[in-house]
């Protein structure tokens, strides 16, 4: 036993979580929404997520940009309003890139930063977002 230790008949340890012992024992099995750990290690996304092809991947690495969660989610809310007006091929620009995207596979097929994209002309694009 240690210094501050108390010897009580009868007693056992209690646990912080649940010291009267109530709660149920048997574990929860909550369903979560969203994918699982084996679909994202498979890198099957939902319905609704963005693609990256390897070579606007490597296109976005090679400029040193990083798209962030929030940027990404972004770009998916951005290609959802191309699709509800009939876009197929979209050009999404925000403060920092540039983004050519196959919206039917919710796919970026090219990224380059926005101050690149000045010198550079985009083809077979029929719609054009700003994105904030």
């Amino acid at each position: 036993m240690g210094r501050y230790d108390l010897f009580l008949r009868g007693s056992e340890p209690r646990s912080i979580i649940d010291p009267t012992k109530q709660a149920d024992s048997a574990p929860s099995q909550e369903a979560r929404a969203g994918p699982s750990f084996d679909e994202i290690l498979a890198a099957q996304l939902p319905a609704g997520s963005v693609k990256l092809s390897t070579e606007a991947q490597a296109a976005l690495t090679a400029a040193g940009i990083e798209l962030s969660p929030l940027e990404l989610d972004r770009i998916g809310r951005a290609i959802d309003g191309v699709t509800e007006a009939g876009g197929q091929q979209a050009l999404l620009v925000s403060e920092k890139v540039a983004l050519v995207v196959d919206v039917a596979e919710r796919s970026i097929t090219t990224g380059t930063t926005r101050i690149e994209a000045r010198d550079r002309v985009f083809s077979d694009i029929d719609s054009v977002m700003l994105i904030e």
